[in-house]
């Protein structure tokens, strides 16, 4: 949050459009950097080996994956098809960790 009021406002402080449109363009380029991509907070969740964890894991890239579908209009095929199966692999993960759960429970 505070990071778009300073946006806004060092945006606004731009008097030509070349530095506008500067300033777009790094300011894109980082907000990319400091955002993981779906892949790699999937990944992250599958490489996952703390229990503790791994429920945060399991939801983070969940949530990207559906909000990177939602934003996809005309979808590429291929990448839809990695976005349902990452999906799947989630859910698979997170029955794993649940059975692991309870299984502990019980002992």
């Amino acid at each position: 949050m505070f990071l778009t009021v300073v946006v806004h406002w060092q945006f606004s402080q731009l008097r030509s459009k070349r530095q506008r449109s500067y300033y777009v363009s790094v300011s894109s380029s980082l907000t990319q950097v400091s955002q993981p991509s779906w892949r790699q907070l999937y990944e992250a969740a599958m490489r996952e080996l703390d229990l503790q964890v791994l429920p945060l894991r399991i939801e983070t890239p969940r949530q990207a994956i559906e909000t990177r579908m939602l934003e996809l209009h005309s979808v590429d095929l291929s990448e839809k098809k990695q976005l349902t199966d990452s999906l799947q692999m989630l859910e698979d993960l997170a029955k794993m960790y649940e059975n692991s759960r309870s299984g502990n429970k019980s002992q």
